[in-house]
């Protein structure tokens, strides 16, 4: 079942002067993801912030980002758990814009790498074609979000890569 075919199922209020009824209206293109892909795909990010920072059972804390930066990557971190692909990416380089702005533990070298190394650069260049509409085209489209799904899904991995690794590794 694609995104665009799982649904939202809202009960409506009966009607006065009427027979108690529950009229069922749905909302197309929500996500439903079970349990146990929630799971794997926290048990992905906690292997990749173990890795990131050679210690077992790391926290985000433990990145010493600002506060801001923090509360956007877990809120990347709880999009992408989700299967909100395009959420991870959008968030993802708002973490690294946060954090460049912020943290005064970065020299110039560091700073240099972070907004102008390859993968920075994909990030930042991906994060605008989702935002952006260019020469008139749509950034991103509902068919798209349901048809590109494991593309969309390799893209917010890639970005959370280059997120916490990027962020670690040139923090210390």
């Amino acid at each position: 079942m694609s995104a665009i075919q799982r649904t939202l199922w809202i009960m409506q209020p009966r009607q006065h002067n009427s027979e108690p009824r529950i009229e069922i209206k749905m909302i197309t293109g929500l996500k439903s993801i079970s349990l146990k892909s929630h799971h794997d795909r926290s048990k992905w990010v906690q292997t990749l912030l173990d890795n990131s920072l050679d210690n077992d059972n790391s926290n985000l804390s433990d990145m010493h980002l600002s506060s801001h930066a923090t509360g956007l990557l877990l809120e990347a971190l709880n999009a992408f758990c989700s299967g909100n692909w395009v959420a991870t990416i959008i968030l993802a380089q708002a973490v690294f814009d946060v954090d460049i702005a912020k943290n005064k533990r970065l020299n110039g070298l560091h700073l240099n790498i972070l907004r102008t190394g390859k993968s920075s650069v994909w990030l930042r260049n991906r994060r605008n074609r989702l935002i952006h509409a260019d020469n008139g085209a749509q950034s991103i489209t509902e068919a798209e979000l349901g048809s590109n799904d494991s593309q969309l899904e390799t893209e917010a991995k890639r970005a959370l890569k280059i997120v916490i690794q990027g962020l670690t590794k040139l923090s210390f």
